[in-house]
This record gives C-alpha cells, sequence and structure tokens, in this order.
C-alpha cells in the first residue's frame, strides 16, 4: 500500500512537470482550457489507480493535481479540470464520492488563492516557503477525510493508515514541484528574453566563442557587409585565444568596404561547459560619425566667426550672466585683458545697474533682445555709446546667452555733427536771405537817430537817442555773426603760426581779464607752422576766452596752451568755472543755445564752424573743477616731413 503512495505521488510530479513544461509553448489566447483539460486527464488517471485502503474506499494525491490546476492556469482552468475529474468520480469511482468531490473542488480553490497572491511573491521562490504549504495540504485533506469518515464510523482507522503517507509525501510533492514550476518559469523567461532580442529587438547582438559565431541577431544577419566585417573584427581563427578569457570589458572598431564605421562592445563570460565565449553588442555609427564631424566643423566655423567678429561678441551664463568667453574685439574696444573679463558680471566691468536690469527684463520677457541703446564704458573710464542685440544658446548642455554689441560711439558723434551742420545750414540760409534787407533799414534809422540826437530841441532825449542807437549797434553785430555763419565761400588760409596769432591777441585777452579781477596765463609749446585764416581764428580764441571768463568767480584762473600731439597740433583753453551739465554737452554748438541771460547762443555756433574750416575738432571735457575746450588742427603733410627731418 505504501508502495502504492509513493508510484502515485511520483507519477503526479511527472504530469504535472511535463504540463508545467507544455504550458510555456501553448498559445496564451487558448492555454488555461487547454491546461483545464490536461489537469482535468491527470486528476482522472491518478483517481484510476484506485489505492484501496479499508474496504472500497480509495486515497490517492489529486489534490496535488487541483492544487496546481488552480495556481498555473486560474479560475478558468480549475473548473475545467474539477468538473472534468469530479464527473469521472461521481459516476465511476465506487463510494466516498462525496468526500472526493469535495477534496477536488477544495484543492482547486485553494489553488486558485495560491495563484492569486504568489505567483510573483518573492516568497514563492522559497523551498522552506512550499514544505509549509504542503503541510497546510496534508492537514486539508486529512480534515475532510475526518469529516467525511465520521459518517461511517471508520474514522479513527482510515486517519491512522493515511496520515503518514500524506504528511510525508504532500509536503515534499508539494515542494518539488512548484520550486520546479518557478525554476522552469525562469529559465524559459530568460530564454524568451533572450529569443526576442535575438529575433525580434533592435539590437545587434552576436555570441561566439573562440572558433566561430554561436548566434547572431536577426538585425545583424539581415546587413551581410556588417556580418562578413564582424567576422574580421573578431580574430576567430588566431590560435592565441587568451584576449577571449579576459573579464575586461572591450571595444573595438571597424571599417566596412563602404565606408560605414562600426563599433562593437564586448564581454566574456564562461559557458556551462566550461569554455569561454564573448556577447558583444554592435552599432553602427557612421551616421554619428558624420554628425559629430558636421558638430566639430559647426563648432569651429563658430569660434572663428565669434573670435574674429567685427563687432564685440560676448558669451554669459544665463543662471548667473557671468561671461564665460569674450572675443579679441571686446577686448579690444574695452581695453581689458581676458582673465580680467571671465567669471565677472557685466555690472562688475562697467554697465549700470540700471541699464542691466532694464536689458536682463527686456530678455526675460521676449526671449532675446534686439538693438537696444546703452552706455559704453572702457576699463579706464571713458564712456561711449553702444547698441546690444543677445541671443539664447546652449553650450555643453547649459543654457547661455550670446551677446552682440556695436560700438556707436563715433556714428552719434557724427549724427550729432551733422545735425549740427543742418542747423548752421539753416542759420546760414535765412542770415543770407534777410540780413541785407534788415541792415538798409537798421542803417537809416541808426542816421537818422544821430542827426535827431544833435538837434538842441532833443537835447533832453540824448541820452534815450543813444541808448536805441547802441541796440542798433547790437542787432547789427548779431547779422554779422550771421552772416560769418552762412559765409559759403572758401576760407582762404595761409601758412603761419598758431602762437603768433596768441601773442597778438595777449594784450586785448589780458585786458579783459584784468578788468574781471580774473587770471590768464599762456604755455606755449614748439608747434610747426598751419594753414590758418587769422582773422578766424582770432574770432574762435576770442570767443572760447571769453565764455571761459564769464564762467569763472573773481580770481579765477584761465590757461590757454598749445602743444604737438602725434600728427596734431593741440590749442586748449582750460577754466575754473563750475563745468557744463553733462546734458548740455551735446547741444553745445547749436545756434542760439545758449545758458547766459543776455548771449546770442551764436559765439559757440561760430567757433564750431571755423574750425570745420579749418578741418579741426573740437573736444570738450567739462567737471565741476572747470571745463576744457581742445581744438585739434591736423599739421600738413609738409611740415609733418618737415618736423621728422
Amino acid at each position: 500500500m505504501y508502495h502504492d503512495f509513493v508510484i502515485n505521488v511520483i507519477e503526479v510530479l511527472l504530469l504535472c512537470g511535463f504540463v508545467i513544461w507544455i504550458n510555456l509553448s501553448l498559445n496564451k489566447k487558448y492555454s488555461r482550457y487547454i491546461l483545464g483539460v490536461m489537469f482535468g486527464l491527470i486528476t482522472v488517471f491518478v483517481i484510476s489507480e484506485r489505492i484501496m485502503i479499508v474496504g472500497d474506499r480509495y486515497f490517492d494525491f489529486r489534490h496535488i493535481t487541483m492544487t496546481m490546476a488552480g495556481f498555473i492556469g486560474g479560475p478558468v482552468t480549475a473548473v475545467i479540470a474539477a468538473l472534468i475529474s469530479s464527473l469521472y468520480r461521481y459516476y465511476f469511482s465506487g463510494n466516498g464520492s462525496m468526500g472526493g468531490i469535495t477534496n477536488i473542488i477544495v484543492f482547486a480553490c485553494f489553488g486558485i488563492i495560491l495563484g492569486r497572491n504568489l505567483r510573483s511573491s518573492q516568497n514563492g521562490k522559497k523551498v522552506w516557503f512550499w514544505f509549509i504549504i504542503g503541510i497546510c495540504m496534508a492537514c486539508i485533506l486529512l480534515f475532510i477525510i475526518s469529516f467525511f469518515d465520521i459518517l461511517n464510523n471508520s474514522s479513527l482507522m482510515v486517519l491512522r493508515i493515511v496520515a503518514i503517507p500524506f504528511f510525508i509525501l504532500t509536503p515534499l510533492a508539494t515542494t518539488i514541484i512548484f520550486n520546479f514550476y518557478f525554476w522552469i518559469y525562469n529559465f524559459c523567461g530568460k530564454a524568451s528574453i533572450l529569443n526576442t532580442i535575438i529575433n525580434d529587438s533592435p539590437i545587434n547582438l552576436i555570441i561566439f566563442n573562440a572558433y566561430e559565431p554561436i548566434l547572431v541577431s536577426k538585425t545583424l544577419r539581415k546587413q551581410p557587409l556588417v556580418c562578413q566585417n564582424i567576422e574580421s573584427l573578431f580574430p576567430l581563427q588566431d590560435t592565441d585565444k587568451t584576449w577571449i578569457t579576459t573579464t575586461k570589458q572591450q571595444r573595438k572598431e571597424i571599417e566596412t568596404e563602404d565606408e560605414r564605421q562600426l563599433v562593437a562592445d564586448l564581454a566574456s563570460f564562461q559557458m556551462p561547459n566550461g569554455e569561454y565565449a564573448c556577447v558583444a553588442i554592435v552599432n553602427d555609427i557612421t551616421d554619428r560619425k558624420r554628425e559629430q564631424e558636421k558638430l566639430k566643423v559647426a563648432k569651429e566655423r563658430f569660434a572663428k566667426v565669434f573670435q574674429f567678429a567685427p563687432h564685440m561678441m560676448t558669451i554669459i551664463r544665463k543662471s548667473d550672466y557671468r561671461y564665460v568667453d569674450v572675443n579679441r574685439r571686446f577686448l579690444e574696444e574695452r581695453g581689458f585683458e581676458y582673465e580680467e573679463v571671465i567669471g565677472k558680471t557685466p555690472t562688475e566691468i562697467g554697465m549700470s545697474d540700471r541699464e542691466f536690469k532694464m536689458i536682463s527684463e527686456i530678455f526675460k520677457e521676449k526671449g532675446s533682445v534686439q538693438n537696444i541703446e546703452c552706455s559704453l564704458v572702457t576699463k579706464h573710464g571713458s564712456e561711449g555709446t553702444a547698441i546690444i542685440s543677445a541671443e539664447k544658446i546652449q553650450i555643453n548642455d547649459q543654457e547661455c546667452v550670446l551677446i552682440a554689441t556695436n560700438n556707436i560711439t563715433e556714428m552719434k558723434r557724427m549724427q550729432t555733427e551733422i545735425a549740427r551742420l543742418d542747423r548752421l545750414n539753416l542759420v546760414g540760409q535765412l542770415s543770407a536771405g534777410i540780413a541785407h534787407e534788415i541792415r538798409n533799414p537798421m542803417t537809416t534809422v541808426r542816421g537818422y537817430l544821430q542827426l535827431l540826437g544833435r538837434k538842441p530841441d532833443y537835447l533832453a532825449q540824448k541820452s534815450t537817442f543813444e541808448l536805441m542807437i547802441s541796440e542798433l549797434d547790437r542787432a547789427n553785430a548779431i547779422i554779422t555773426e550771421f552772416l560769418s555763419l552762412a559765409q559759403l565761400k572758401q576760407t582762404e588760409l595761409k601758412y603761419q603760426n598758431l602762437n603768433d596769432i596768441l601773442d597778438n591777441l595777449y594784450p586785448l585777452l589780458e585786458a579783459d581779464s584784468y578788468t574781471q579781477n580774473k587770471q590768464i596765463s599762456f604755455i606755449q609749446g614748439v608747434i610747426p607752422n598751419l594753414k590758418l585764416n587769422s582773422n578766424e581764428i582770432s574770432q574762435m580764441i576770442l570767443n572760447l576766452v571769453r565764455n571761459g571768463l564769464e564762467s569763472m568767480e573773481e580770481r579765477g584762473s584761465l590757461t590757454i596752451k598749445s602743444c604737438v600731439e602725434g600728427d596734431e597740433v593741440v590749442l586748449s583753453i582750460e577754466d575754473e568755472g563750475c563745468g557744463i551739465p553733462k546734458e548740455n554737452l551735446n547741444k553745445l554748438g547749436t545756434p542760439f543755445f545758449t545758458t547766459k541771460d543776455f548771449g546770442t547762443g551764436l559765439g559757440l555756433a561760430t567757433s564750431y564752424k571755423i574750425a570745420e574750416s579749418h578741418n579741426a575738432k573740437i573736444h570738450i571735457n567739462s567737471s565741476s573743477s572747470g571745463t576744457t575746450f581742445c581744438i585739434l588742427f591736423p599739421i600738413p603733410e609738409q611740415e609733418q616731413g618737415e618736423m621728422i627731418a
């Protein structure tokens, strides 16, 4: 009898193992139904063994097959298997059919519960866990047997016979069959993954030993040229096979006949037979190489454009607005060294906080900046004007800002000069048109006023007549200045020395300063002769000196200096006045612009006109401690040659 129990449990293990193996190759759509039939037939076969215990009472290990049916296939499989085996038990297997059918149904449900809770659980993969489950199954089985045998008054005798076999064989069989299930499931799962990688994955995979390829992926087999080159990549026929046993990962590159670039990442492993093999993932990097080459060329092109651009170019990090790179033009224009700029913010090298905040807000709002005008401050503090444009760029996966700055200081100066000249031309046209018509009646009025003032009848009004005549003379002087601005004929220039003109003006200028209780000093350097019109230069010097004297308090000092700087003669007139407000500097030289109570606004306009006719430039430096007018006269080439000689 006990021998029959062992045979029965072995048959259960073999048949259930066979079904487990078959299950992994079945179409998942119909596997539950097929498994149900197969487990039902296995249970019928197990029941048909008819291991007799007492009288016509039979026992077997159907509880294991039904548990496996519910565990592997779920409710559908369990129902089909239970239905087949219950019908057989009821119609063909003698007495005790209710106990046998209850056994089938209970363990089918038990298997369903185990499957739902333990198939994906880590506990399901532990040996001791299934041994405990087997003991529980034996207890449930013995409970069912004792419950139905109480009705037949043979409970104790039956339990005494079957308890030991069931308590020993059920845990052992359960442990073996369930661990076999997880082992075969994991093995076939890994095989399925490998099969999917080989046949369906886009990965180019090859596994080979020291003599030949073992497995080649489907995608790799479709590329015959690649395969040919792969075989030449690995020294399969080389007598020296030591490289293949190394555990160090390797990377090899090859080039195919059609000039495609391949790279293989290799790793070796030991097969079950003890031999070493290699697995290699092969990638076609031709397109990536080409893109990298294009990117390299683009970077080089950008670097050249960036460094040799005619405008100032800078790159700053978006995160903290610190300089990452600047080009040569930026360093030349601003006067910095490269190391003095990198890592600094724009405000740290001269940009005002107000302008930086304005530009930052525009950039955050619009994502770029287009032609924003701002100040341009050099390392040495001189200011100019620039326009800034900025765009986002990516550099090494870091968000940055590319800034292009164009120095428009000279252009702004030229625009100011053109506007001033336009105003001068307008004044000239106006004065040329009306000066003659106004002067004639003024001359007549002045003559009659002089005659009336000499008559005895009007002696009492003589002071009034004199006042009227002085006002007419003042008006005539204004017209004269108009006419000097309107003068369109070429100024007659002669070679003469600027110091001689200053010497001739010295007594007049000294008298003016003396009457105002102010001082004037001359510092005359050695200068070459220039092409000058002495009358116009005298008028320009008188205008500038008298403006300087009027701007100073008593006991102030005014300095007139002449010298040579480079290829220019510089005449500087420096006062100790209160300076010119910054907002008025760009307006100087505009006709009728004046800050004096009784000025006409034509003195500086005339001076600019005279400087222009002599191809000279006027530069102004003003602060709260005084103002310096510098007139820069170009030295003729003839005189330059003599100075060099």
